[in-house]
């Protein structure tokens, strides 16, 4: 895979994408695939992309996806954004500055997500 990023337009190639990419502070972690992050000043809700977790109100797996989610996610992170969904929100891949870790792929491996084709 090809990965080619353009710092001062904040995009990123990977193969035939473009992404947005920003660097954001983590608000708030609201369940097992959503969170608010600050970028720039920005207040940015975000779905995690091509994953889905169990909703809160699915005791107790809710719970403990969001929890999982808390004690991986660092205070800062990349978003890699690919989408906007019908609520506004963006949808993106959530990475550890540095280690380019997903938390996405991340939530998958340890079970609290799954995989979501759409």
């Amino acid at each position: 895979m090809l990965s080619l990023m353009v710092p001062w337009l904040n995009v990123e190639y990977i193969g035939p994408l473009f992404y947005q990419t920003d660097t954001c502070q983590v608000r708030r972690i609201y369940d097992g695939d959503t969170m608010t992050l600050n970028c720039h000043g920005r207040k940015v809700k975000t779905r995690l992309y091509c994953i889905d977790a169990p909703e809160m109100n699915q005791h107790p797996w809710g719970r403990q996806a969001r929890d999982a989610l808390r004690k991986i996610t660092p205070k800062t992170v990349v978003l890699r954004t690919v989408d906007t969904d019908q609520y506004g929100r963006s949808v993106g891949e959530v990475l550890v500055p540095g280690s380019g870790e997903s938390l996405n792929l991340h939530l998958v491996k340890q079970g609290q997500a799954e995989v979501y084709w759409q």
